[in-house]
């Protein structure tokens, strides 16, 4: 049986500090604007509200679903990926704009649009992407990293060289972790697609590309990592 991978505690702690850092630094700036300029925390709802409506419940699954449909294509292209990459960033400006809109139409009425409430507003509206998406994303980390690092690997369906790899990613963490580039729900990873039915978490690091999954026609939870060639392109 393989030891459980040792994660620093210096690196958890900072992981830590940074989500709770996510959370409450937008709504210490919602307090010092309350303060400062007297304006209600109601905008800050609205903000917080356009958000979630115009890209949490709408834009971004549209999104990821898309992404998921098209993976393979993107992995095969470099242009597909990059006029992927354009299309995301053009379509996220077109529904906050029109979700702006909507706030400033709807939500403020007729009420005067002062400087004031336009700063609420913009504090509520990334304010709850940070607390949401942000410190959502880091969580999601910490947590896989945890339940990878204190899994048996012989136990996983990995070949010898994979689970040596990726005990050796895992023990790097606290000086890779600063490669990771990005996540990607619902993006294939090769050969291990048929292990179960299950969703994929994927992160390019600077050492390789990590995977994490759960779920299976058992309903047990799987941990796995996928090095290697699958996407290298991403």
């Amino acid at each position: 049986m393989n030891q459980p991978i040792q994660i620093s505690n210096g690196w958890v702690a900072a992981t830590i500090a940074a989500l709770v850092f996510d959370i409450l630094y937008p709504l210490a700036l919602g307090v010092f604007a309350r303060r400062r300029l007297g304006v209600s925390w109601r905008y800050f709802g609205y903000g917080a509200l356009i958000f979630v409506l115009f890209q949490l419940v709408s834009r971004v699954p549209i999104t990821l679903a898309i992404q998921a449909l098209i993976a393979p294509q993107l992995q095969a292209s470099r242009v597909a990926l990059i006029a992927w990459i354009a299309i995301s960033a053009l379509t996220a400006g077109m529904f906050e704009e029109f979700g702006r809109y909507v706030g400033y139409r709807w939500l403020l009425k007729r009420e005067q649009k002062t400087w004031a409430k336009g700063v609420m507003y913009g504090l509520g509206h990334g304010g709850i992407e940070s607390m949401l998406l942000i410190a959502g994303l880091v969580a999601i980390t910490l947590i896989q990293v945890l339940a990878l690092a204190r899994t048996d690997l012989s136990t996983l369906p990995l070949t010898a060289e994979q689970r040596a790899l990726a005990a050796q990613q895992l023990a790097a963490i606290p000086r890779s972790q600063a490669g990771c580039r990005c996540w990607a729900p619902g993006s294939d990873c090769g050969r291990f697609r048929s292990m179960s039915r299950s969703r994929w978490w994927c992160c390019k690091c600077s050492g390789g590309v990590a995977c994490a999954g759960s779920g299976s026609p058992s309903w047990r939870t799987h941990w796995s990592i996928c090095w290697a060639p699958v996407l290298r392109r991403f």
